[in-house]
């Protein structure tokens, strides 16, 4: 059986001109190919957050349950993406993915992209009218 997860990340364009508006809306879905892959990411994506994410807060920090992109340095994405790639809660991985895309046309930063781009199988940008 195969398992499709999708996310996004940037605004629909309803607000273009505003303050923090993105340029790019980001559509990423994540193939899982079957039950034995799901269950490796979402193995995956449990020790990241328990191994990288729970270590760095306070004890008086509310604890981490999810893994969420815009809250996850860089470091903490490679962890999670040589955890998963070595052994095949899939919305936040694909999280991780769709802000990766995003970040490439937002501002150009394609640190994380470049990590993960040898999996891509198709991408294309879709100009606003």
């Amino acid at each position: 059986m195969y398992y499709l997860y999708l996310d996004e990340s940037g605004d629909l364009g309803h607000y273009t001109d505003g303050p923090g508006a993105s340029r790019y809306f980001v559509i990423t879905v994540l193939e899982v190919r079957n039950e034995q892959a799901r269950k490796a990411m979402e193995k995956a994506v449990e020790r990241t957050v328990k191994n990288k994410l729970h270590k760095k807060r306070s004890r008086k920090a509310k604890p981490v349950t999810e893994l969420k992109a815009t809250a996850t340095g860089f470091a903490d994405k490679q962890y999670f993406y040589h955890s998963f790639s070595h052994e095949i809660k899939l919305l936040q991985a694909v999280d991780l993915f769709a802000w990766g895309f995003f970040r490439k046309y937002e501002v150009g930063d394609t640190r994380w992209y470049d990590v993960f781009r040898e999996k891509v199988v198709f991408e294309r940008v879709y100009p606003y009218k």
